[in-house]
């Protein structure tokens, strides 16, 4: 396991508690969903989210069964959208990205946490769409894409949920006297969508939480948008400069049927 994951998942640990809480301010619907692999996880929830179903004809589970991998490129028919990946990255399809991500929490963030997310997707509330990786061995960026019910943000726009999460992120580090670089939420319009992406960096030196640093760049990004009477949120982890502008790209560059 990467000397990193400790620390990062109880980054993460807090970031989930601090999400899932303004998540139930916000829309009264009890968590969030859950986030990317290595850094992984912001919106996933520890605790049973309340019911809600989606507000159009297709279930979350019909949303997840739509999409398909050809290559590069994840396509959802329902949903409508379209991710070209990084070059040299690796997708995995729904099942696979469904039992990796069940098993990456368990290892990160406890078998509790695992069993909870997979009795919200049996439910229906929240569901996975893809994961992508990078092969590098030593530290894998990865974008983690899930989707759950556009009630579970309530009022909130993409943007305030995107700043929310990373806000969330942000305070997780400072539990360990770990200063983040936080990008505040901008807002693209893409086929009449509004896509928010928001990030969070920060390096890493000395010993912390008993572990030891040496100049260590990681970063986390999320993009936000609702389709079809769902919200998509994608988590971005990046361990270099270059993961980190490329798994943007592909956050920012999704192509929507309509």
């Amino acid at each position: 396991m990467k000397k990193t994951a400790i620390l990062l998942a109880a980054v993460l640990t807090f970031s989930l508690a601090a999400c899932s809480k303004t998540t139930t301010s916000s829309s009264g619907a009890g968590s969030s969903s859950e986030t990317s692999s290595s850094s992984v996880s912001t919106s996933s929830s520890s605790s049973e989210v309340s019911s809600s179903e989606p507000t159009k004809e297709a279930t979350i589970a019909e949303m997840v069964a739509a999409g398909s991998v050809d290559g590069q490129t994840y396509t959802n028919s329902i949903l409508g959208i379209t991710y070209t990946m990084p070059e040299g990255w690796v997708v995995d399809n729904p099942e696979d990205t469904l039992s990796g991500q069940l098993e990456r929490l368990a290892q990160t963030q406890g078998q509790e946490v695992a069993d909870s997310n997979k009795k919200n997707i049996d439910a229906g509330y929240m569901g996975y769409l893809f994961y992508t990786s990078t092969t590098d061995e030593t530290e894998t960026s990865n974008i983690l894409l899930q989707i759950a019910s556009e009630e579970m943000i309530g009022d909130a726009s993409p943007v305030d949920y995107a700043n929310t999460l990373a806000d969330a992120f942000e305070e997780g580090y400072k539990q360990f006297g770990i200063e983040a670089k936080v990008d505040e939420a901008e807002k693209i319009n893409v086929n009449g969508h509004e896509i928010a992406v928001a990030s969070v960096q920060v390096v890493m030196d000395g010993l912390i939480n008993g572990i030891e640093f040496d100049n260590y760049h990681v970063s986390q990004a999320y993009s936000i948008y609702t389709t079809n009477g769902a919200v998509v949120v994608a988590m971005l982890s990046a361990f270099s400069d270059e993961d980190l502008e490329a798994g943007l790209n592909t956050l920012k560059n999704v192509s929507f049927a309509s």
